[in-house]
């Protein structure tokens, strides 16, 4: 058994390339302050994964037992892939490749011996560290996120001094100092540095998800919905504001529906002055009913604009589409205003186009027999499609539909288990 502190090399060019025995006591505290936060939306056995490769560590790191073999760290390898499968359900997504870059991180640690290592440890970890602002960015987590981060620089500092004859706190308290004097500049940069749009989106992890807009929804794969209070946008009427029952915002329409998740079919932003084959829009019947506003609308990183129920496009830098919705020209990378009209009394369009008409019906190859039997019925009963869709409306309306943020998840037949066998409904 060998003691921390006791090794000493009689060749000081060697010891150069080694890590240094206290660097690994930072690296390992490090390593479970980076962790820790992530250690509830973790699979149990990414957790368990990560307790036997920092105890193994440890145990070498105190000359009780040598380094994994190949065989071993592969084992450990695949073990860890198929907790991420298992626990997320697929491998692409946010949770899955944070859990990723954790497994990384905690296994690279088993196998670290030289000084190159440690960089990439470190690196890792500061990197690591960063994913936590993807699912928190709170006042409480920004202020531990200064633990890994103290941790891993004294970690740094520790690489880069010379091996002491007994461990010291020192690397922490220079690491500390460091900080210390790098605060004045962060907050010059924070006050003063523009805030950028992200370079990229991620998804919501696992069944979580937010209240919000999105271009695509799969009713059922939601178990837990968390309100959101970030602003969409602000609208600012010419005169008197409309009442409450005219106050129906619309920005998408989903009519691309695969038996599981609904999208924003390739027609959803067909402009109307396509659609309708050089034909003018519509004029509105009497201006007396129209209400003019303006909207100042947040990034969304998209086309679509909010307008109310039935805009008319009075912005050049909007355009109308063939289902009565507003685009911007332009993606919407930053804050953004725009001006509409909406009008009660535009007169509609009595049919879609063929195209038109045969995208939005269209209908997966299977997957939900028992909506499609009683679809059938219906047409056999029924006959006429107004009469069809008149007793469709009847079925929803007698329903005991209710909102909640915590629905249950649906099996692979969503429309059955959502339309036909809950004894209550949920949205």
């Amino acid at each position: 058994m060998v003691k921390f502190g006791t090794m000493v090399s009689a060749n000081p060019a060697a010891e150069m390339r080694w890590i240094p025995r206290h660097c690994f006591v930072w690296l390992l505290l490090a390593q479970f302050a980076v962790i820790a936060p992530h250690i509830e939306r973790l699979p149990a056995l990414l957790i368990v994964g990560w307790a036997i490769s920092a105890v193994w560590r440890t145990l070498i790191f105190q000359g009780r037992i040598s380094f994994p073999n190949v065989a071993i760290k592969l084992a450990l390898i695949v073990i860890g892939v198929v907790a991420i499968r298992r626990g997320y359900g697929n491998w692409i997504g946010l949770e899955p490749s944070v859990a990723f870059l954790i497994i990384c991180f905690s296994f690279k640690l088993l196998e670290a011996s030289t000084r190159r290592d440690a960089y990439l440890l470190f690196f890792l970890g500061y990197f690591v560290a960063l994913t936590e602002f993807l699912f928190e960015q709170g006042l409480g987590v920004t202020l531990y996120m200064t633990i890994p981060i103290w941790l891993l620089t004294a970690g740094l500092l520790a690489l880069h001094q010379p091996e002491p004859l007994r461990f010291t706190l020192q690397p922490l308290r220079t690491a500390g100092w460091m900080t210390l004097q790098a605060l004045p500049l962060m907050l010059l940069l924070f006050l003063v540095f523009p805030r950028l749009a992200p370079l990229w989106q991620v998804p919501m992890p696992g069944s979580q998800a937010r209240t919000g807009m999105s271009d695509e929804l799969a009713p059922g794969d939601i178990a837990a919905l968390s309100q959101s209070g970030e602003l969409a946008f602000r609208a600012q009427f010419d005169g008197p504001a409309p009442s409450n029952a005219q106050l129906y915002w619309r920005a998408l329409v989903m009519d691309d529906f695969d038996g599981r998740r609904w999208r924003a079919g390739i027609f959803n932003d067909v402009p109307m002055s396509v659609a309708r084959a050089g034909h003018e829009p519509p004029a509105a019947k009497s201006a007396s009913a129209a209400i003019d506003y303006r909207v100042f609308m947040e990034p969304n990183y998209q086309r679509w604009l909010y307008a109310l129920e039935t805009p008319v496009s009075i912005d050049s830098k909007t355009e109308l589409t063939w289902d009565y919705r507003l685009l911007s020209r332009d993606i919407v990378f930053e804050k953004f205003s725009y001006r509409a009209r909406a009008v009660a009394d535009i007169p509609r369009d009595g049919e879609l186009s063929r195209t038109l008409r045969e995208r939005t019906l269209r209908l997966p190859s299977a997957g939900n027999p028992q909506t499609r039997q009683w679809a059938a019925q219906l047409r056999r009963d029924k006959g006429d499609d107004a009469a069809i869709v008149a007793a469709v409306l009847q079925h929803l309306r007698a329903q005991n539909y209710f909102y909640t943020l915590n629905p249950p998840l649906l099996g692979a037949d969503s429309v059955d288990d959502f339309s036909l066998e809950n004894p209550t409904r949920f949205l």
